[in-house]
C-alpha cells in the first residue's frame, strides 16, 4: 500500500509519518518527493507556467500510484 501525507508546515505530517512507521514496520517511508525531483534536476526556484508545466506531469503520475492521500488540515 502506498500512502502519501501533505499538507502545510508545521501540522504534524512528520509526527504522523513516524507513528505510521511504528505502527505498519513492513511498510518502508520515503523521502519527500521534492528532494527527489531536484536530484532529477528539476529547477522549482523559477516562476511561471512552464515550471508547473514540467512538475505536474510527475506529480500526476507518483499520485495515480497511490492507495490513499491524507492531507494534515490547518488547525
Amino acid at each position: 500500500m502506498r500512502i502519501a501525507v501533505g499538507g502545510a508546515h508545521a501540522t504534524g505530517k512528520s509526527t504522523l509519518i513516524a507513528e505510521l512507521s511504528r505502527t505498519l514496520p513492513s511498510h518502508k517511508v520515503v523521502e519527500e518527493p521534492y528532494y527527489l525531483f531536484v536530484e532529477e534536476g528539476h529547477n522549482f526556484a523559477g516562476e511561471g507556467s512552464s515550471v508547473l508545466d514540467d512538475w505536474l506531469p510527475p506529480v500526476r503520475a507518483a499520485m495515480a500510484r497511490l492507495d490513499l492521500v491524507v492531507f494534515v488540515p490547518i488547525e
